[in-house]
């Protein structure tokens, strides 16, 4: 088991994992949730990555009734490559405007990223998030 106590590179600190590893979505719900977001599969596709990518781009048109009947699933997904949910990638970006909404709606505000960090730890790292959530 990995140690509680871990450096996180994007975070510029050490922060203590506070879950155990978060649970996953089923190929199958990923699939039905590439379908409800408006994509589609083809080949190889990375089934986790799809999802992330189509539901972010559902975050920056503002599709908020579907992302909010799909929350509890949305608040699951992770991005492959750093392990942020979506709130964390619109925070990390600087897209206060997305993050707010997101906020506000509650869509995916308990998820944690990889490390175990929350949405308020990726704002804290910068003053300028910080006062704007």
């Amino acid at each position: 088991m990995a140690s509680p106590v871990q450096y996180h590179s994007s975070l510029g600190s050490y922060i203590v994992r506070r879950t155990l590893p978060p649970r996953q979505l089923t190929d199958e719900r990923l699939k039905e949730l590439i379908q409800i977001f408006g994509g589609k599969i083809e080949g190889d596709t990375h089934l986790q990555d799809a999802c992330y990518y189509l539901v972010l781009e559902a975050c920056k048109t503002r599709q908020w009734e579907i992302i909010e009947k799909n929350n509890d699933d949305i608040s699951l997904l992770r991005d492959r490559w750093f392990g942020m949910p979506i709130l964390h990638y619109f925070i990390d970006v600087g897209d206060t405007g997305t993050a707010q909404k997101l906020i506000e709606r509650r869509i995916a505000i308990h998820a944690l990223d990889q490390w175990g960090a929350s949405y308020q730890d990726y704002a804290l790292r910068n003053i300028e998030y910080a006062k704007s959530i």
